[in-house]
């Protein structure tokens, strides 16, 4: 009887210690899963956010050519929540489309799913067009955050849509005030002008993208030194910072060109 005891006791020891093994073995699966898809959003281990992002998730890129004028970047493909806004001024174009897309993010989408903010937003218009032209078209972006850029929730709304922007090398230019649309003329036409003078001479000047990483809707005057906004232009570049034949078309570096449902 004591014989037949241990073995019970034995057998249930080993019971035990097989199901501890595999408990063990799921969360390490689970873990490492979960740390792959982080990292995998995040842009690998092998890049590291840039200051300017903060907390929050943003587009991962490769820095191709620094300057204190502007930079070339090559960006990764990334996923997007975007809405069209015809105004009459780029401010008032902004103020519409935030919050669509903050609607999107709070949940108005076919999971229901909250999403934390990212950064940039991001602001797509003709510069051919004069700004005292009338009614103008705008395209208005918001990065999607990683946990989401894989499969996004499609949007509830009309009048919002996802686009995966392609791989594309775009030409920088960092500056220090809100994006206000004279600011950001300004800044294009010293970007045009630094591009010129590095002897870049196949951009896109006409199509100007322009990145916030301040939230447009809440304005913090005694913060003004943490403002961090850019315009980006696309064009041939390429990693050695010349430009040439081979690179990247330029109409496959803007995600305001998404299939007939932008506009700029």
């Amino acid at each position: 009887m004591k014989q037949k005891w241990n073995r019970l006791l034995l057998s249930n020891r080993l019971v035990l210690l097989v199901l501890v093994a595999a408990a063990t073995s799921a969360a390490l699966l689970r873990a490492g899963t979960a740390g792959g898809a982080a990292a995998a959003g995040a842009g690998g281990d092998d890049w590291k956010k840039p200051g300017f992002c903060g907390r929050m998730d943003c587009p991962r890129y490769t820095a191709w050519q620094k300057s204190p004028d502007f930079q070339i970047r090559e960006y990764d493909e990334a996923s997007w929540v975007a809405t069209n806004v015809s105004s009459t001024h780029y401010e008032l174009a902004v103020k519409a489309a935030v919050p669509r897309l903050l609607e999107y993010f709070y949940g108005l989408n076919v999971e229901g799913l909250r999403m934390k903010e990212t950064v940039p937003l991001l602001i797509y218009y003709r510069t051919d067009v004069h700004p005292h032209a009338g009614m103008r078209n705008f395209s208005v972006a918001m990065y999607l955050p990683y946990n989401y850029q894989g499969q996004p929730p499609e949007p509830n709304s009309t009048d919002v849509w996802i686009y995966r922007s392609p791989k594309s090398p775009l030409a920088v230019r960092m500056f220090q005030h809100r994006a206000r649309e004279a600011r950001v003329l300004d800044e294009a036409a010293a970007l045009v002008d630094a591009l010129e003078h590095a002897g870049h001479t196949d951009y896109e000047s006409n199509v100007l993208m322009v990145a916030s990483y301040n939230h447009p809707m809440k304005h913090h005057p005694h913060r003004r030194r943490y403002r961090h906004s850019e315009v980006w232009m696309r064009g041939d570049f390429k990693p050695e910072g010349r430009d040439g034949a081979g690179a990247v078309p330029a109409d496959t570096a803007g995600a305001a060109a998404t299939a007939g449902a932008a506009h700029v």
